[in-house]
């Protein structure tokens, strides 16, 4: 910070799957895949708010896409690791804000 002043560029690419017992795995991946990644953002905006044209990155997958987990046809219809496919989707409302 002190010899730039700024961040152009902020990539958000954390993301876990944990097994298991159902709420404990929600709550593990959501820590890290959506509050790990509010964290982060967080914590660098004063940074970016200082660049000409920041960019803000959250990588995503196509798990987390709700017309995927509600079309038949989809590969990921009746995909597993529903945690993880949760955290996602939530995490892709939160890059929309």
């Amino acid at each position: 910070m002190a010899s730039h002043g700024r961040l152009d560029v902020l990539v958000n690419n954390a993301g876990i799957v944990v097994r298991g017992e159902a709420r404990d795995a929600a709550r593990r991946i959501f820590q890290t895949n959506v509050i790990g990644y509010i964290s982060v953002t967080e914590a660098f905006l004063p940074l970016l708010r200082q660049a000409p044209k920041p960019r803000l990155v959250f990588l995503s997958s196509s798990l987390g896409s709700l017309t995927h987990a509600s079309n038949p046809e989809s590969k990921y219809y009746a995909s597993r690791a529903t945690e993880y496919r949760a955290a996602t989707a939530a995490r892709n409302m939160i890059m929309n804000q």
